[in-house]
């Protein structure tokens, strides 16, 4: 049995990174408010915002950001949507971040962290506005989209200008390895 729980897994996780080269790239979900976060040039990058029902910036709930995976070469954030509809669902501001990829941008690994960095840095920055506990800011993803987290926290010490405090609570890979985390959901 446990065999094919972790074939069901790897396959869901492979089906996730998937991505058609042929179609163009506009990531829209629906009913998520999306904000630009970082341009560089022509390329904006965005956050795709989720919010529970009813949320009001002065309720600060926590929230969450995830960054899609695909090897810093391809991916979407749409591949995040359905997790962060169900989080929202819960009671938790749920963010799919994006962030430029070597297919559609010829970056590197670098600026995908650096990407990283600001979109938390954004957040973080805009906490209150949008409704988000500072103090409780988790981050995810999956495979080099859980990566790009940790190694924009290591290098914070030698490019973080700003002074922007850039810690998160909680990390949780997906795809890569489970990290379960009990969270209860706020009490009306």
């Amino acid at each position: 049995m446990k065999f094919y729980g972790l074939a069901a897994a790897l396959f869901f996780c492979l089906a996730a990174n998937a991505q058609d080269r042929g179609a163009p790239y506009l990531p829209q979900m629906r009913d998520a408010k999306v904000e630009v976060y970082k341009t560089i040039g022509d390329t904006k990058l965005s956050l795709y915002i989720f919010n529970p029902p009813g949320h009001t910036a002065a309720l600060r709930r926590p929230a969450i950001v995830f960054f899609f995976g695909g090897g810093w070469r391809q991916g979407s954030p749409d591949q995040f949507e359905a997790q962060c509809r169900e989080l929202a669902s819960l009671g938790m501001v749920a963010i799919s971040a994006d962030y430029r990829v070597f297919s559609r941008n010829q970056s590197n690994v670098l600026d995908s962290v650096r990407d990283a960095k600001s979109a938390i840095r954004y957040i973080r920055e805009n906490a209150q506005r949008f409704g988000i506990d500072p103090q409780r800011i988790a981050a995810g993803g999956g495979s080099s989209g859980v990566t790009s987290r940790p190694q924009a926290e290591l290098s914070r010490a030698w490019t973080n200008r700003r002074r922007t405090p850039l810690s998160v609570r909680a990390l949780m890979p997906l795809c890569s390895s489970i990290l379960w985390f009990a969270w209860e959901p706020p009490r009306s």
